[in-house]
């Protein structure tokens, strides 16, 4: 083996050694940035999942809140009480419990999005 050839092995070994350096080094930051990646997923589920229960939340005390400013509405939700449809309160009714049946469909819709997507 002459000297060129020696040098030609040497740099060729010193490439190849450099080139299996240089991947080791991206694997080992691509699975630190995988990582990250995924600790900020989690936060960002967490995050939306705190969002939707601060909605829901909001949503039923929204009904509540029906329930406190209207008082007359009471007796037609939780004591059965008969609405004439000549009532001149048929309305506000008839809006309340639609709007009490869309709040609690959304409500099982989200607990059911998200009790499949745990």
């Amino acid at each position: 083996m002459s000297g060129s050839e020696f040098t030609l092995t040497v740099t060729q070994t010193t490439i190849s050694a450099l080139g299996f350096i240089a991947l080791v080094v991206s694997l080992l930051y691509l699975a630190r940035q995988t990582k990250a990646m995924s600790q900020q997923t989690q936060s960002l589920e967490e995050s939306i999942r705190l969002q939707v229960h601060y909605g829901m939340s909001s949503d039923l005390l929204g009904i509540d809140r029906l329930f406190v400013d209207h008082p007359e509405l009471r007796p037609y939700f939780y004591e059965d009480k008969e609405l004439a449809t000549d009532s001149p309160i048929y309305g506000l009714v008839v809006s309340a419990a639609e709007m009490s049946l869309t709040s609690m469909t959304l409500y099982l819709l989200r607990c059911i999005t998200f009790q499949q997507s745990s």
